[in-house]
């Protein structure tokens, strides 16, 4: 009974890394997609202006873009980087209760 329920929780547990690295791989390249959509927006935005203070307000606007992406990113690692703390959590409180 008990080996039963060490191997149902290390099915668990390598069935929640698995989702959390997938879900980890996905954000990734979400927002690596999302910061290459915004470079090239920015640079086409760049080749159609053409007196330098626009030039310099769109390369102001643009770098303040990508720092606001960069926060974001920030924050999704921080959401996964709890995710992963909290399942550690449960590893040790499933061990303690086996």
């Amino acid at each position: 009974m008990i080996n039963r329920m060490e191997e149902l929780e290390v099915e668990l547990e390598t069935e929640l890394e698995e989702e959390l690295k997938k879900k980890i791989r996905r954000d990734k390249e979400d927002l690596e997609r999302e910061l290459k959509g915004l470079e090239e927006k920015m640079e086409n935005e760049k080749l159609k202006e053409t007196p330098s203070h626009a030039s310099k307000t769109t390369s102001t606007d643009a770098a303040t873009v990508l720092n606001d992406m960069k926060d974001e990113s920030i924050n999704v690692m921080e959401r996964n980087k709890y995710k992963i703390e909290s399942l550690n959590e449960y590893r040790q409180l499933a061990s303690k209760i086996i």
